[in-house]
Parts: structure tokens; C-alpha cells; sequence
């Protein structure tokens, strides 16, 4: 349920030949426009057939970054989910490779994270190309969407990014056929130990399974996205919205899903609906699992829910 994580500490000064004896570091300075200080950093990228942490540490604050996909780094792949059980090894093995690289004690899972990458993942065979046309009809709040050759859908601002995807076409693997993924990369961990979880920004506290189904079930509810109601084709979603309005209120309602897919929120700005109706009218689409479609009249998707592995008891 994660993916690429980037840990964060104030190691204090390292010894830049210290570094290089340990390893191919690299160094870069770069001059600030707005205050003529010079900034040095010393980064280390290693070569491996494994995916090992990306490390960079910054001579000005002390601050130390180690950046790793957590999944290939344990698997050498991303496809297969990994969970909070698995996250011990994948601790240890950064601290390691955090020590080796600098000669200083390292214990990454109380290290904060400055990004997070909460995933999951649907096995939907040849359903999936139907799963993002849904979802390419969405919107999320405060971002921007993006669609690329019918493979994935992306809404991303500067804080987060949420993303669905063909998982085969990303990855080129076999064994990621008919899955469908989704990610949500959280970059304000701040805002997300603070205000979302109401947890520390550690590792250890912030990379759990049910912190993780949390922040992905959060964001399908604000896209629209129930967990519990089924995606209906065109055919469908008329059929349902004339049984449950009927005529009239049913002609209100189609015509505000189509301008919601093309103009979203917009259409309070552009003084099209007020805001309270905009809203009032959003929201009763959401809970109803009406809010978007797809063009297959005879397939009805079921629900994308995120879900916790169960653990058996000791």
C-alpha cells in the first residue's frame, strides 16, 4: 500500500571526504537569485540491480533526504502491494544503507517523511480501459487533470497528486495485466500528520495499512468515487437517474454531470450555478454513485474499494 517515500533528518555536519571515501558522491552548488547565498548540496544516486535509496544530504541545514521506492526496493518490482508487515525489512535495509553511506547511525522509521506514496491496486482484466474513461470524467477540488493516451488519469497541484493508471502499460510487466492502480502522493506531510491522520510525521507512525486505505478511500470520496456503488454505463446512469428524479428532475441532473466533466468548478466561477446549488447538487450525485459513466451498455463495473489486508492472530 506503498510506493516511494522520502525520509527526512538533521544529521548535523558530515565531512564532504568522508563521503567520498564512502562512495560516488556528488556535489552541486547553487547561488540564490533573491539573497546571493551560495547552497551546497552532495547527493548520492547508487548504481545496483536493486532499487537502492536515492540520498541527498544539504550542507547548509544539515537536512538529510533519502528517497526510495519501497516496493522495488523490497521486490525489485512495484506491481505486487507491499504492507505494513513488510515495512520492518524495508526500514532496516535504508538505515543500512543510510550508515554505510556516511558513517553515522541511521534509524529511518523515526525519521519524518517529506513525501508519501499511498497505493492500491485492482485486478479488472479487460474492464480497466472502461474503469478510466470513468474516471476521466472527474474532478478533485484545487487541481488540475490530466489524461494521457487513455492509459492514465492524473489530477495534481502543488501539494498532492493523485493518479489512476494502467499498471502493465507503466510498468511493461506481465504480471501487471488487467491491474488497475491507484496512487496518492502526499508532498504537505505536514498537513498530513497534522490535520488528516492526527499523527506524528515519523515513518513509523505515518506508513500504516490503515492510514493508508484512509487517505486513498479520502480521496475516492472527493473525486466521487463510492465504495460501495457500482459505475453504470450511459444507458445505465439515464435509467437510473429517470427512476430516481424522473423526467424533469433527471434532465437537471444529465446535463449538470456532462458540464461537470467538462468544466467542474468552473461552473461557480463562471457564474453558471451559484455555489450553494453547485454544491447542494454535487453532493447528492457522489452519495448516489452517479456522478460519472462509461460507454459500455452492457457492463456494469463494481465499486473500487480500498481494502486492509487481515493478519492472522499470533
Amino acid at each position: 500500500m506503498y510506493d516511494t517515500v522520502r525520509f527526512s533528518k538533521d544529521v548535523g555536519f558530515l565531512d564532504p571526504a568522508e563521503l567520498a571515501r564512502r562512495g560516488d558522491w556528488r556535489w552541486q552548488s547553487n547561488k540564490s537569485l533573491a539573497t546571493g547565498e551560495v547552497h551546497d548540496k552532495f547527493y548520492l544516486n547508487a548504481e545496483s540491480e536493486e532499487t537502492l535509496p536515492r540520498l541527498t544530504w544539504y550542507g547548509g541545514s544539515g537536512v538529510m533526504t533519502a528517497e526510495v521506492s519501497l516496493p522495488k526496493l523490497l521486490n525489485g518490482q512495484n506491481v505486487a502491494l507491499i504492507h505494513e508487515g513488510d515495512l520492518p525489512a524495508a526500514f532496516t535495509k535504508v538505515s543500512e544503507f543510510v550508515s554505510d553511506a556516511t558513517g553515522k547511525a541511521a534509524d529511518v522509521a523515526g525519521w519524518n517523511l517529506s513525501r508519501a506514496d499511498f497505493c492500491y491496486c485492482w485486478q479488472v482484466g479487460d474492464l480497466l480501459p472502461l474503469y478510466l474513461e470513468a474516471v476521466s470524467k472527474l474532478h478533485l477540488s484545487r487541481h488540475n487533470r490530466q489524461s494521457v493516451d487513455n492509459s492514465s488519469v492524473t489530477w495534481y497541484s502543488k501539494a498532492n497528486k493523485v493518479l489512476f493508471y494502467d499498471k502493465a502499460k507503466e510498468s511493461g510487466l506481465d504480471i501487471a495485466e488487467g491491474v488497475l492502480r491507484l496512487e496518492a502522493t502526499i508532498r504537505n506531510t505536514h498537513y498530513l500528520s497534522e490535520k488528516w491522520l492526527k499523527t506524528e510525521r515519523t515513518a513509523a507512525a505515518l506508513l500504516t495499512d490503515a492510514n493508508a486505505a484512509k487517505m486513498l478511500g479520502y480521496f475516492l470520496k472527493r473525486l466521487g468515487l463510492s465504495e460501495e456503488k457500482p459505475i453504470f454505463s450511459k444507458v445505465g446512469l439515464l435509467g437510473k437517474m429517470l427512476k430516481e428524479f424522473k423526467v424533469s428532475g433527471a434532465e437537471k441532473v444529465w446535463l449538470f454531470v456532462q458540464l461537470y466533466e467538462l468544466y467542474g468548478s468552473r461552473l461557480v466561477a463562471d457564474g453558471h450555478y451559484s455555489k450553494a446549488t453547485y454544491y447542494r447538487r454535487l453532493s447528492e450525485l457522489k452519495r448516489s454513485g452517479m456522478l460519472t459513466w462509461h460507454s459500455d451498455q452492457n457492463v456494469v463495473l463494481p465499486a473500487l474499494k480500498v481494502g486492509v489486508r487481515q493478519t492472522s492472530p499470533a
